[in-house]
């Protein structure tokens, strides 16, 4: 599997809205169908990451349209509901869409409350035109907009499902991986 940095510099950074971000509670990223997924897994590299954000509709308060967090992904494929603690198992319930495919995650970090930044500042050629459908079946990011993400200010968190980890101070990504 490769490390955070080298899926930053080998071009593996893919983008997806989330109604909120809780790796605590939900060690996947989930899609519509296995189909959808598994097309998803196909396109990937073991070790991607995926450069979360929160939908306007229905998005986690205070967060909407922000940068949220980070996942890294395992190429393997499982049901959303055995990657989910009851919390998450609710919060997924509770989507206005069914997100029951899954993709493993294994790390996860999230953004500096006190430094928030808009998705459509650090990825602009995707807004608005392609988030909805980003939405749906993800898409690598820009190589041009990598560059971008280097001063979010990050910290490691739990992944439900993998050993536990206590958050530390937050550092820029640059630093971080």
């Amino acid at each position: 599997m490769m490390t955070p940095r080298a899926a930053i510099t080998g071009g593996e950074v893919w983008l997806r809205p989330f109604g909120h971000f809780a790796p605590k509670h939900q060690g996947f990223m989930g899609f519509s169908t296995a189909k959808i997924r598994d097309q998803f897994l196909s396109q990937i590299r073991d070790g991607a990451v995926v450069l979360i954000w929160t939908r306007q509709r229905g998005g986690e308060t205070g967060w909407k349209g922000c940068c949220r967090g980070i996942l890294q992904l395992t190429k393997r494929p499982a049901l959303a509901s055995a990657l989910s603690s009851i919390n998450g198992n609710r919060l997924r319930n509770d989507s206005d869409s069914d997100f029951s495919h899954g993709v493993v995650a294994v790390r996860a970090w999230e953004m500096d409350s006190r430094d928030k930044h808009l998705m459509k500042t650090i990825a602009p050629s995707i807004w608005p035109g392609q988030t909805q459908h980003i939405g749906h079946f993800s898409m690598r990011m820009k190589p041009s907009e990598l560059p971008n993400i280097e001063h979010l200010r990050i910290r490691e968190v739990s992944v439900f499902g993998q050993i536990p980890v206590v958050p530390g101070a937050f550092g820029e990504i640059k630093n971080v991986f």
